[in-house]
């Protein structure tokens, strides 16, 4: 589960694995795989940072 931040201000968990695409254009929109999009604070760059901090806390060592 990763925290991205609505354009508006409103906090959302979003698990990664519902992240169907990022778009980078003036704003970051974020599809999910249900169709549903909104547009996200965080540039694509950061939100794929996100994920794989995720991911690497989620590997056992």
């Amino acid at each position: 589960m990763i925290k991205l931040t609505k354009i508006s201000g409103e906090e959302i968990v979003l698990n990664e694995l519902y992240i169907e695409s990022i778009e980078a254009a003036s704003n970051t929109t974020v599809k999910i795989h249900n169709g549903t999009t909104f547009v996200a604070q965080e540039k694509p760059d950061r939100i794929l940072a996100l994920i794989r901090e995720w991911q690497q806390q989620q590997t056992p060592t």
